[in-house]
Formats: structure tokens, sequence, C-alpha cells
């Protein structure tokens, strides 16, 4: 029962580890287009400026966008990850009679608060990127 346990231990942390790879990849994702939007937004962000826009307005900006779309990322995981749970435990059911599976609400809200922070960790430096813009070179490009 003891070698059990710890192939269960064993297979949780491979499993953590997996998440965290997966949440670094999708990091450096958020980042990679929020650069790509700013990169294609340089004149708009430089009108805004011109008109008085502040560069916490422009940090707001960007940070909202990458919130979204890091929040879009882990609704739509959390749902694929609900359906495939769903599956595998009627698919379990069929084999071994006594098994209830269970969704831990508890791993689902950290997975969720977890793909926030990354979103606003790796949309800070996009953010902060379109707010040290100068309104007159950006409105050159």
């Amino acid at each position: 029962m003891r070698k059990f346990y710890a192939a269960f231990v064993i297979m949780e942390v491979i499993a953590g580890c997996l998440a965290g790879v997966a949440l670094l990849i999708g990091g450096v994702g958020i980042m990679n287009m929020m650069l790509v939007s700013v990169a294609e937004r340089v004149r708009e962000i430089g009108i805004q400026k011109a008109l008085g826009a502040r560069p916490l307005h422009l940090r707001v900006q960007f940070l909202s966008e990458a919130v979204l779309l890091s929040a879009t990322g882990a609704l739509s995981g959390v749902a694929l990850g609900l359906a495939a749970a769903g599956l595998a435990s009627r698919a379990l059911v069929r084999v071994v009679k006594t098994w209830s599976g269970t969704v831990s609400w508890a791993a689902v809200l950290a997975a969720l608060l977890s793909a926030l922070c990354v979103g606003i960790a790796f949309g800070w430096l996009p953010a902060r990127r379109a707010a040290l813009l100068q309104p007159v070179e950006a409105m050159r490009k």
C-alpha cells in the first residue's frame, strides 16, 4: 500500500511540473501576442498620448487585454478539462463499478487564478513598452 501512495505522489509531482511548463508556455504566448499588438498599434498609441492619455491609461488598456486573453484561455481550458474528466470518469465506471470521480473545485479555482496571474505577469512588459512610447516618435511610424 505504501508503494501505491509513493507512486501516486510521484505522479502528482510530474503533473504539477507539466502544468508549470504549460503555464510558462502560455505566458510566453500571451507576451508575444501583446508585443505584436503594441507594435501594430504604435500610431494609435501615439495619438492617444498626444490627446492626453497618461502612461497609466495605456498600461491598464494593455494589461486588461492580456488578462482577457488569459481568462479566455483559462475558461476554455477548464471547460475542456471538465469534459475530459467527465468522459474519463464514465469510462472508468464501466471498468471499475465502485469508481467515483470528483472534481476538485479548489483546483479549478487555483488554475483560473494562476492563469490570470500569468496574464498579468507576462502582459506587464508589453503594457510598459506601450506606456513609455513618445507621442511624436510613435506617430511617425
